[in-house]
């Protein structure tokens, strides 16, 4: 699940314009403990809709998340 700011990022736009995409109901959106969450298939269908933004964004692909580890040498 993506919030706002993220999907902000991602299609390039403001906050208040992905705010408005759910108001609208363009683009799928659920509230979770009192702020706004997209998951990342209704964030692909949007895409698949507005397809000139897809075309922009077809690279688009979920983060993993994971942490990196530092290794030291002593030499």
């Amino acid at each position: 699940m993506l919030d706002l700011k993220e999907v902000a990022k991602i299609l390039n736009v403001s906050y208040h314009t992905v705010y408005r995409l759910i108001a609208e109901g363009r683009l799928g959106a659920h509230k979770i403990r009192g702020a706004w969450r997209v998951s990342h298939k209704d964030l692909e269908n949007f895409l698949r809709e507005n397809h000139s933004l897809y075309v922009k964004h077809q690279s688009f692909q979920p983060k993993k998340r994971f942490r990196l580890r530092v290794i030291k040498k002593n030499l």
